[in-house]
């Protein structure tokens, strides 16, 4: 009832032949799919160096994000000083034109004066007779 030795050996070939091919299409397939898991092992490492990247981004943002309250004090407390400072350069520059105006006004006084000075001594001067003596001694 079984079939002979044989028989047996050409079907024991037959199967060890087909396994040995399914072997070697497995090997096939198992370098394929070693060299596929090498490449996503290396989109993995760029994935997760970009995620690193991005959480200290994110980490920055939320750092900065946290102090909008106080970036905008210090914007309003700059602003109120440029505006005293402005306020302050303004007073300065007319404080400047006033002093200079009364500095052309104290030039013109003096001026005045001297001219006033000197008119009043030519005057005075025109009227006082001096005594003149004459060559022989005589006072006229």
């Amino acid at each position: 009832s079984q079939p002979s030795a044989r028989e047996q050996l050409i079907a024991a070939n037959k199967s060890s032949q087909a396994l040995k091919e399914k072997q070697a299409t497995l090997k096939t397939e198992l370098a394929e799919l070693q060299k596929k898991n090498a490449e996503f092992q290396e989109v993995q490492s760029q994935l997760e160096n970009k995620y690193l990247d991005l959480q200290n981004t994110l980490l920055k943002l939320r750092t900065n994000a946290a102090e909008p309250i106080r970036i905008a004090d210090e914007n309003d407390q700059l602003k109120q000083q440029l505006h005293y400072e402005q306020n302050k350069n303004i007073d300065l520059v007319k404080n400047n034109a006033f002093l200079a105006d009364q500095n052309i006004k104290q030039w013109f006084m003096i001026g005045a004066g001297v001219s006033i000075g000197s008119l009043i001594l030519g005057l005075l001067i025109t009227r006082i007779r001096w005594k003149r003596r004459d060559s022989w001694g005589d006072v006229r």
